[in-house]
């Protein structure tokens, strides 16, 4: 009897101690994984490499974002200093010309209304962004082609509808990817633009200096609008933001049924009127931006400029344009969109008023295009920012208005 007891004390040890392995096996695994919590150095490299791998990811998508940008920006770029040549390819005045313009706003709308649809209906997807650019560079393709009035605008129409459905999706892609403070990242995506509008007069000048012209530089920028689509397939889309409500003032909300029905109508009504602003400030703000860009040539011209001349004026605007947004990016840490909305507009009046009353005297026309291109360079990216602040966070139907203010 008590060898029985002794052997069935030692089969009792053993499973305790077999239990006590697989605790600790389990701990081990656990920790391996997850990071040992009793082991401070397990538990700071899990949380690292955690937390290193979404920030890397948001720097690619930030990139492949910019990448398209740049693009949008040649082809805008490109419009004001290749007007006269396509007015001769055409054969009509600068004034009948001017319908290219209220075409490329019918696409844009339409691209940026089907954008946002788009970002609802495949948030986490590239697809629409890749082939938005395709679309572009087959619609900037065919602009030098064009030689009567419909063709060139048709071939404007399909461009812009490719590029509403770009601005659209990049402007809230990024948001979307850097959710905690969009504002540094817009900043660099819509650089990206600068940086393409300020390369597009130079690289005209280089066409024609080559033995090129208006259609070479328009089919280089179509290929490398094909190559960026294949580049943006490579890399992951992010998703949305968590829903979140505007704050509502403390008196809205009462404790019964009805009134959170009625909180919930009214943050509703807020969130339209807030975003639907931001849009008009938006078309405001791009229209006056694009305008300056696409008839400064034309203007400096008018005042007995070289063609040369203006060509490098407009370079200047979109460069303080590039530097202004590259410079705010880092800036945008530290300073709330509303208070640099304000500093802006008021260089952007100076600077406009500056060029109206110089009449084209070459030192206020300089200076006040490259005083409007720094004014002008985050207006964009604040007030993205602002409506993401106010909001509580940008979704696809804000991207979509955002694209149509653009």
């Amino acid at each position: 009897e008590r060898s029985a007891v002794e052997l069935s004390s030692f089969v009792a040890a053993g499973v305790d101690d077999s239990d006590v392995e697989d605790d600790e096996t389990a701990r081990l695994t656990r920790g391996s994984a997850d990071g040992d919590e009793d082991d401070p150095n397990a538990s700071k490299v899990g949380t690292r490499d955690a937390s290193a791998f979404p920030r890397h990811l948001a720097t690619w998508q930030t990139a492949a974002y910019t990448l398209g940008f740049v693009i949008l920006g040649l082809l805008v770029g490109l419009i004001g200093p290749a007007l006269p040549a396509l007015r001769e390819n055409v054969g009509v005045s600068f004034e009948r010309l001017g319908a290219v313009f209220l075409f490329r706003w019918m696409g844009s709308i339409s691209g940026s209304a089907l954008g946002g649809a788009l970002l609802d209906a495949r948030p986490r997807s590239h697809v629409p962004y890749a082939v938005s650019a395709l679309i572009a560079a087959a619609g900037a393709a065919c602009i030098p082609l064009a030689r009567s009035l419909r063709a060139v605008v048709a071939a404007f129409l399909v461009m812009d509808f490719g590029l509403g459905v770009l601005i659209t999706q990049g402007n809230t892609l990024c948001v979307w990817a850097n959710e905690k403070n969009p504002a540094p990242a817009v900043n660099v995506i819509n650089g990206g633009f600068g940086a393409g509008a300020f390369c597009a007069p130079l690289a005209l000048v280089a066409a024609r200096a080559s033995g090129g012209g208006v259609k070479e530089a328009y089919w280089c920028v179509a290929i490398a609008a094909a190559a960026t689509a294949a580049v943006v397939l490579r890399v992951a889309a992010p998703g949305p933001p968590e829903a979140r409500e505007l704050e509502t003032a403390p008196g809205n909300a009462t404790p019964s049924g009805g009134g959170t029905l009625q909180t919930s109508a009214t943050a509703s009504r807020r969130l339209f009127c807030v975003t639907a602003s931001i849009a008009l400030f938006l078309a405001l703000v791009v229209g006056v931006e694009i305008s300056f860009g696409a008839f400064l040539v034309v203007y400096a011209r008018a005042f007995g400029v070289p063609e040369p001349e203006a060509d490098l004026i407009t370079a200047a605007f979109w460069g303080s344009f590039t530097i202004g947004r590259f410079l705010m990016a880092t800036a945008s840490r530290r300073v709330r969109p509303a208070p640099a909305i304000a500093a802006h507009l008021a260089v952007t009046a100076l600077s406009l008023a500056a060029v109206s009353a110089g009449r084209g005297e070459r030192t206020t026309l300089w200076c006040g295009s490259v005083g409007f291109g720094f004014g002008m360079s985050s207006l964009f990216a604040a007030a993205v920012a602002q409506l993401h602040e106010v909001s509580g966070g940008v979704r696809g139907s804000g991207g979509g208005w955002i694209g149509a203010g653009a």
